[in-house]
């Protein structure tokens, strides 16, 4: 009995219903679109975060206070000996280190592609397998690379940073109507090396030879402003072209046998006068970032749920009030007050959750086209997600549900004005 006099009451004033379903859906569309939106993005940005800083993997580089526009100027001004790098190896719940050293001084890299010879400075970076370790990848031509020393028929293997390949299509490339790449694109780029120059600086020491470097694969964890080779291929380099013969290194990533011992592992590091970077300390920035994110799109939301709610109760004061006559017969009859309240709000959970649903509807239908325009505009992005949006069988109940206690919430207290209503005043008016 409740339902069919709710429902009577819903097809007894069609628009007025109508109005109130598209109040309550405008505001679940973008409730349910603002809440996948985040939870996409920040699978996204925890996913990439974690392939280069895995949280059981400390990133350690020596301080330095020198800022310049020499890329030199970037690398710390102290360096980790072996010394060190074989003390943090002894250090408790350490499983290994992954040491990073780099050429001596600064070099040029040259690369022709699409017709034209690009040359710029950059520093040329050595690291393990371990560290850049990945299919596309051969383990054997990385660490049997020392044998050629960069020859033309046998270059090096290069690593490129993932994002480097983002700032030539959205800077470079777009600056000098220039074709874009993909990351297979570039794969298999020859690189002369010419150690010991810079284009910008005017340094040139043409005593040296030009080496070659095949690109092979991308990382997360290859530096920006340079290319990575094999690490026992710098030292070769050092030693035979740099007179440099002292082995050192310009950072490293520790990897701890699991996440509760990480703090202990920092504490000890401490000592050697280092910066401490861990995969815990870049989720925590990306989740300050979304802190405030959400208050933005949260006070949104909010603000249009306010003036839903308003709507919501205005609606049934409305209904209150023109069916005060068939409220004092139904209560004359002998229904009590709950059960005139329940009616009411029997109503407004069945608006609530036409509205949730419609919404959920709307809001990943809006997601997908948002998604196509987003990607196309992308496309060239070496990692990009395969979408922005995560929806999911709770997102739809809890929004649902959601839009059914908010509607009844806001209905509640013309219900109650309802029940409270004299049936002999009722008919007497």
């Amino acid at each position: 009995m409740h339902l069919h006099l709710a429902l009577k009451n819903l097809t007894s004033k069609p628009s007025r219903t109508l109005l109130t379903v598209v109040a309550i859906t405008i505001c679940m569309v973008f409730l349910a679109l603002f809440t996948a939106f985040q939870e996409g993005l920040r699978n996204y940005l925890f996913k990439n975060s974690l392939q280069t800083n895995p949280l059981t993997q400390l990133s350690i580089q020596p301080k330095s206070k020198k800022l310049g526009l020499n890329p030199l100027d970037l690398l710390p001004q102290s360096s980790l000996t072996p010394k060190i790098i074989s003390e943090i190896k002894e250090i408790p719940h350490v499983t290994s280190v992954e040491a990073q050293n780099t050429v001596k001084g600064i070099s040029s890299l040259q690369i022709t592609m699409f017709g034209q010879t690009l040359q710029t400075d950059a520093l040329i970076f050595g690291a393990p397998y371990e560290t850049i370790s990945s299919d596309q990848i051969d383990e054997n031509i990385w660490k049997t690379s020392t044998d050629s020393l960069g020859t033309a028929a046998n270059p090096l293997p290069a690593i490129i940073s993932t994002h480097l390949i983002d700032l030539y299509n959205y800077s470079f490339a777009t600056a000098n109507n220039l074709p874009q790449l993909t990351a297979q694109n570039f794969i298999g780029t020859d690189i002369d090396i010419m150690l010991n120059q810079s284009t910008f600086f005017g340094q040139q020491n043409s005593g040296l030879p030009t080496l070659k470097a095949r690109v092979v694969g991308f990382s997360p964890k290859a530096k920006l402003i340079g290319i990575t080779i094999p690490s026992d291929t710098v030292q070769q380099l050092n030693k035979q072209y740099l007179n440099a013969q002292d082995d050192t290194f310009v950072d490293a990533y520790i990897n701890v046998d699991s996440v509760e011992n990480i703090q202990p592992v920092k504490q000890a590091l401490l000592r050697y006068n280092v910066n401490i970077s861990s995969g815990a300390d870049a989720l925590d920035t990306i989740n300050s970032y979304f802190t405030v994110i959400s208050i933005a799109l949260n006070l949104i939301v909010l603000i249009m749920l306010g003036l839903a709610g308003l709507m919501i109760a205005s609606t049934f004061l409305a209904k209150v009030t023109e069916k005060t006559r068939e409220i004092g017969i139904l209560r004359a009859l002998g229904l009590t007050r709950r059960s005139i309240s329940r009616i009411f709000l029997i109503e407004a959970g069945i608006i609530g959750g036409i509205s949730g649903l419609i919404g959920f509807s709307g809001a990943y239908m809006l997601s997908t086209l948002a998604d196509r325009i987003i990607l196309n505009s992308i496309s060239f992005i070496a990692y990009k997600p395969v979408s922005f949006f995560t929806y999911s069988p709770l997102l739809l109940a809890a929004t649902i549900i959601f839009a059914i206690i908010f509607a009844q919430i806001f209905a509640y207290i013309p219900a109650r004005q309802a029940s409270k209503v004299s049936p002999i005043q009722a008919l007497s008016n």
